[in-house]
């Protein structure tokens, strides 16, 4: 099979909206992109040999990709009354990065979906370890997970994953959009047993697809001697 960049050719029809594919000087092998309103929403297929459509934006696009490992200070520092106070952290580095980590003004559109994909590791020194991971959308707190508890690791460290879906329900404004937010948070204790929580939220009230936002992942860890996360990525489907 020989294949040569100039043998494919585009060519935009003057009658309709399409882009045909194909090879050159055989017009009946050439295959057909057509965008079609459905639901008022415009969809891009490609139209097959079979004469079948397939849904071409129907599959999640990366749009950020976090590279750096991030360590996060687990000390903690005592108040003026004593008490040990654990830092609220970002964990989204954009050094290295491919893409950058914003929701765009009006790009989301009602069933829109942002995925967010999360790992790491951690340890802790007892069984009272806890973590809490919130999720922002600019400066508006779409979800948290709450205080989730970790079990004893002591001397060895644990892995932990999370995959959480921004599923945008109605678009505009602050009280006319929604956003309906579900994850799953897993980790291994020291024996491998894997330890699953789920959540799920909606925000109903200070959501917004009006404007460019940047996206942000906050962590409180409390009692941990160790925490880092490896991957941070996000991906959408429109």
């Amino acid at each position: 099979m020989t294949s040569s960049t100039n043998q494919f050719r585009t060519r935009k029809l003057q009658v309709r909206d399409d882009i045909l594919i194909g090879i050159k000087n055989a017009r009946e092998n050439y295959g057909e992109l057509s965008i079609i309103s459905q639901d008022q929403q415009n969809t891009f297929y490609f139209k097959a040999e079979n004469d079948m459509f397939l849904r071409l934006n129907s599959s999640f696009q990366r749009t950020y990709q976090q590279i750096n490992n991030v360590v996060l200070d687990v000390t903690g520092s005592k108040d003026d009354k004593g008490i040990i106070v654990f830092a609220t952290q970002s964990i989204v580095s954009t050094l290295n990065a491919i893409g950058t980590p914003q929701r765009l003004a009006n790009y989301a559109r009602v069933g829109s979906v942002g995925e967010l994909r999360l790992a790491g590791e951690f340890s802790t020194n007892a069984a009272n370890g806890v973590c809490t991971f919130d999720f922002y959308i600019g400066s508006v707190n779409i979800a948290t997970t709450g205080s989730l508890d970790l079990p004893n690791l002591v001397g060895v460290s644990g892995a932990w994953n999370a995959v959480v879906h921004f599923t945008t329900i109605a678009v505009g404004d602050a009280k006319t959009a929604r956003v309906k937010v579900d994850g799953c948070f897993q980790f291994s204790d020291k024996t491998g047993i894997s330890n699953s929580i789920n959540f799920n939220t909606e925000n109903i009230t200070t959501f917004q697809t009006t404007t460019t936002e940047t996206i942000d992942i906050q962590v409180t860890p409390q009692n941990l001697t160790a925490m880092e996360v490896s991957n941070v990525a996000f991906f959408f489907l429109g």
